[in-house]
């Protein structure tokens, strides 16, 4: 299960755009008896950055950046630089873990000036 918290876009240090996301992630073991104990998340998860819609492409946009990142505390905030302006980011964009809410993945960004 996861989260992301806020996603906001720089500039970056050469040009480009710096996507910074805030997330949160959650982990959750069953028993037999479907019994839930959270674990600690300790995971290689996809981190992805979304750039304009191509039509017939995917309703996300047009990937820009694609990173198996390393998650290991319930709440972690990740960086990935692009080269072109950012529209949606998010952690696991394309559901390969098990997840109750999917559509929380993967958000709008803002600008870091607030537009």
């Amino acid at each position: 299960e996861s989260k992301p918290v806020n996603i906001i876009v720089g500039s970056a240090p050469g040009g480009g755009y710096a996507v910074r996301l805030a997330v949160e992630a959650k982990k959750y073991r069953a028993d037999g008896q479907g019994v839930e104990t959270e674990i600690p998340v300790d995971d290689w998860i996809d981190v992805a950055v979304f750039g304009e819609r191509e039509p017939g492409a995917s309703p996300e946009g047009r990937l820009l950046a694609l990173e198996k990142r390393k998650i290991d505390a319930g709440e972690a905030v990740l960086e990935l630089v692009v080269d072109e302006a950012p529209r949606r980011a998010g952690i696991d964009p394309f559901t390969k873990l098990i997840d109750r809410n999917p559509d929380n993945n993967v958000a709008g960004v803002s600008l870091a000036d607030g537009s």
